[in-house]
């Protein structure tokens, strides 16, 4: 009886000696489940959601997909700079995809040579975008790590921390204060960075509210998922006992603003979901479960024989090709008019040609095989138009053989192409 007694007593020293933080990453996986289910429920459409969905294992195939289209389509139309350029970095490195070699492009090589950054937030999300993965940055880059470094250090508040403006005479905030941390979490041997990084949990440690939580404009959500993020990045455990008050801490904090279906509000006094503040707890709940496993949010390294998600290419239309010594060209609806050897005003007609033949080809059946190509005659150049320009005779042909506007059927796409072909005749050689 005795002994039984004893292990009883063992056992329950052993329950309480189980440290805090052990059920509160169980709460994170739990939670991390539920809030990836809820905000791949409608459309994905925030580079932090998929980043952090991503970095969980919790992205799913079709939305990775879909996403990376997204990617692609705004680094075809867009001149990334800035934050834009960054965040679209770490989403492009998040999704398997190669930022040095995306659609063409070389995201790296912009945001190293980026002239637009003049913005204290543009030098610390430039430092984690760069840092992302091991990416390569010439010595002589207008932003080099060490560059960024400098900045971001130079720009702390005299109390500790860091504030929105990266002003040292303005009391710093949590929000950017965890975000520096954040980007200055593979730098702390550095010594500088070291003391400023010693300085700002220190100075974390002082404003955090009794609730666990930390205050900007008032106690929310979004402050404090800001600094978890920070804190992991750094490798300090927001959940030990010097972040902890009375059993509260910033992580189970976090649970407070939930709504009961895997999204968050930003303030307490408030009822319904914040996407905002969704996403950024979100991604403090990914930070902090993967810091537990000696990770990072923001981190991508390249695998060992690793090949990045190819883009899709751009297949080059065919360029014209001059066949012999008469300048015979022939046209078809995927060559780039532009290099053809003929005047500009040759070359607008050519593509109204091309175009109304596929306009009137897609509404019709039958075999694409005999869909007409257009044969470009440039005469030589000493025969010359009133204009000045080279006289050309252009015609319109199948594959079976050469249609004329006299011999072409009225009606349908060949009717048109006729008369333009006569247009061209008349313009052209004034006949």
């Amino acid at each position: 009886m005795r002994k039984a007694t004893k292990l009883m007593v063992i056992a329950g020293a052993l329950a309480l000696a189980v440290p805090y933080n052990a059920y509160a990453a169980e709460d994170v996986s739990t939670e991390i489940a539920s809030t990836a289910e809820h905000v791949q429920a409608g459309e994905l459409n925030s580079d932090w959601l998929a980043i952090s969905l991503s970095k969980a294992g919790k992205l799913t195939a079709a939305n990775k997909q879909d996403y990376l289209m997204k990617l692609k389509s705004r680094v075809n139309g867009t001149d990334l700079k800035g934050t834009e350029l960054h965040k679209t970095i770490l989403a492009v490195r998040a999704l398997g995809a190669d930022p040095a070699n995306f659609e063409g492009q070389d995201l790296i090589k912009k945001a190293y040579s980026d002239t637009s950054l003049n913005a204290f937030t543009a030098y610390v999300y430039a430092l984690i975008a760069l840092d992302s993965a091991d990416y390569t940055i010439p010595a002589d880059a207008l932003w080099t790590k060490d560059k960024l470094i400098a900045k971001i250090t130079t720009m702390d508040s005299t109390a500790g921390g860091w504030n929105w403006a990266g002003s040292t005479s303005e009391q710093a905030d949590p929000d950017t204060t965890g975000m520096v941390l954040t980007a200055l979490g593979k730098h702390k041997s550095d010594g500088v960075v070291k003391a400023d990084i010693n300085s700002a949990v220190s100075y974390l440690k002082a404003v955090e509210t009794a609730n666990g939580g930390f205050d900007n404009w008032g106690e929310n959500s979004s402050s404090t998922a800001q600094v978890v993020i920070g804190l992991s990045s750094i490798g300090v455990d927001p959940t030990s006992t010097e972040f902890t008050k009375d059993g509260k801490n910033p992580v189970n904090h976090l649970f407070t603003y939930e709504i009961g279906n895997g999204g968050y509000k930003w303030m307490k006094s408030e009822t319904a979901e914040n996407s905002f503040a969704t996403e950024q707890v979100f991604q403090a709940l990914v930070a902090y479960d993967k810091f537990k496993s000696g990770d990072q949010l923001f981190s991508f390294p390249y695998q060992v024989n690793e090949e990045p998600v190819p883009s899709q290419p751009t297949i080059p239309a065919p360029t014209p090709t001059v066949v012999n010594n008469n300048n015979y060209v022939t046209v078809t609806p995927t060559t780039d008019v532009s290099k053809l050897p003929v005047s500009e005003s040759t070359k607008e007609v050519i593509r109204e040609i091309i175009t109304n033949n596929n306009a009137g080809a897609a509404g019709t059946t039958g075999n694409t095989s005999s869909q007409p190509q257009v044969i470009v005659v440039q005469q030589p150049a000493a025969i010359q138009t009133a204009a000045g320009e080279p006289k050309v005779e252009v015609k319109v042909e199948k594959e079976s053989g050469t249609f004329n506007s006299n011999n072409l059927k009225v009606g349908g796409t060949t009717a048109f192409i006729g008369a333009l072909a006569l247009v061209l005749r008349r313009k052209f050689l004034g006949v």
